[in-house]
């Protein structure tokens, strides 16, 4: 028996072009969830309950101003907070000493990703070594991640 397939080079021509558009597409939407990111990220760093509900102190919005996003490079797309005047972002996502914690977020991120990295800042930062963890990048990140994957899901030719 012979089956002759035709089209083959048509074929293969229609899935190099749907590559490049998914491809295309999903860095767009990379993109997308990382500006989305960073904004839910600032607003949820701007209205943190104080470490310290006894304390008068103004708050100085560093925090939310140091966070950002940085579109794909090639690589990967960056969602930071942080920077030279704000050292205590990781600080305040994950707290210190006994302070220390991980919600549980989706896609296992708690268990397999962030809790080793959590975990560094047990020991404090020598100003609080007890502060309660206020998360507010990682929710925000949870949110618009599994926006991002239904966004890429519904991607036709």
């Amino acid at each position: 028996m012979i089956i002759e397939a035709r089209g083959l080079k048509n074929l293969k021509k229609k899935f190099s072009e749907g590559y490049g558009k998914f491809q295309n597409h999903v860095i767009s939407e990379l993109n997308v969830m990382a500006v989305d990111t960073a904004a839910d990220a600032k607003v949820e760093a701007s209205n943190l309950p104080y470490n310290n509900p006894n304390r008068t102190y103004k708050r100085t919005n560093n925090l939310s101003n140091s966070i950002t996003s940085i579109p794909y490079n090639g690589s990967f797309v960056e969602i930071k907070a942080g920077n030279n005047v704000v050292d205590y972002a990781a600080y305040v996502e994950f707290g210190t000493g006994t302070g220390v914690g991980v919600p549980t977020y989706k896609y296992g991120l708690s268990s397999r990703n962030i809790e080793p990295y959590a975990s560094i800042f047990r020991g404090g930062n020598g100003k609080n070594s007890n502060m309660r963890f206020r998360p507010y990048l990682f929710p925000a990140f949870v949110e618009q991640y599994s926006k991002a994957l239904k966004r890429i899901r519904a991607f036709q030719l």
